[in-house]
């Protein structure tokens, strides 16, 4: 049984207001505890990026950092909203190359396998920018009032120096 399918008939028992453990779930299916959890935190992630993708505004500049939750989000950008998108996240960048609308830049530099990121100062744009900047880079954000990693202050700061303003 594919995941899909797996996590229909979950929420499908869960609807029906019965009761389950994740014991019970993976006995139910011939899979492992952790397989139901994994399904359950997956999903948990597309929802999220459902719900945070349909409040971004059109013709607006998103940075996205690593991370599977920013993965999820690229994917759920609707294809036709007039986007740029930087982005380090090769498992970001991949469903944007079918988004005919996003204008997608990728970070230079070394590949760091585990994290499928390149982590290094990103080149200067050669076409105008959209009339309303956003950032956001994994699930923080950088700004007044935000906390940001030095990594994640100097992505955005490379950008605003290139003339991302």
């Amino acid at each position: 049984m594919n995941v899909s399918t797996r996590l229909r008939a979950i929420l499908d028992w869960l609807h029906d207001g019965q009761p389950i453990s994740t014991d019970q779930l993976a006995e139910r299916f011939g899979v492992s505890a952790q397989t139901i959890r994994r399904d359950a935190q997956a999903e948990r992630k597309r929802v999220i990026a459902r719900a945070a993708a349909s409040q971004r505004p059109g013709d607006a500049t998103l940075f996205l950092g690593y991370g599977t939750t920013v993965a999820e989000f690229a994917r759920a950008l609707p294809p036709v909203r007039a986007l740029r998108v930087v982005t380090n996240n090769l498992d970001a960048a991949i469903p944007l190359a079918e988004k005919p609308a996003v204008e997608t830049r990728l970070a230079g530099g070394r590949l760091r396998p585990r994290n499928r990121d390149t982590p290094a100062p990103m080149p200067r744009p050669t076409s105008p920018t959209p009339s309303s900047p956003s950032a956001s880079t994994g699930t923080t954000a950088c700004g007044s009032g935000w906390s940001c990693s030095l990594f994640q202050r100097q992505f955005m700061q490379s950008f605003m120096n290139a003339g991302l303003k």
